[in-house]
């Protein structure tokens, strides 16, 4: 289990802010923070993606992000380098990318815990990627 990764946000003018090192504890306190905007109305579509796009990196190449589009409807990404397989079945695939759109809290929860507990190889299988 990872003890802390750096969390991120986007800002309003589309940029990503790296922010300090954060326990499981204190992801799912930022996931349920953003989460609790999903209700909101925003004036422009850069203050919408400020307030609601935001995840998690274990470093450049894997991490996992979040879009709170409203309380039924996230936008989850998951991402890392492909490290299976051998170096030819890795050509073209050398990203394992998977997308789904998660339908409430607890399931950003379960894929904030997830990111924590597994390494980047169990997380992709676990996504079927």
């Amino acid at each position: 289990m990872t003890e802390s990764i750096r969390w991120y946000s986007t800002t309003a003018a589309l940029t990503t802010q790296e922010h300090d090192y954060v326990s499981v504890d204190q992801a799912l306190e930022i996931s349920r923070s953003y989460y609790a905007r999903a209700a909101n109305t925003y004036a422009s579509a850069e203050e919408a993606i400020s307030e609601t796009m935001f995840g998690f990196s274990m470093d450049a190449k894997t991490f996992i992000e979040f879009c709170v589009n409203d309380a039924t409807n996230i936008s989850f990404r998951f991402e890392t380098p492909r490290t299976t397989g051998s170096w030819l079945s890795r050509l073209g695939r050398s990203i394992v990318q998977v997308e789904k759109t998660l339908q409430d809290l607890a399931s950003m929860e379960t894929e904030v815990t997830a990111f924590f507990s597994s390494s980047p190889e169990g997380m992709a299988r676990r996504l079927g990627g």
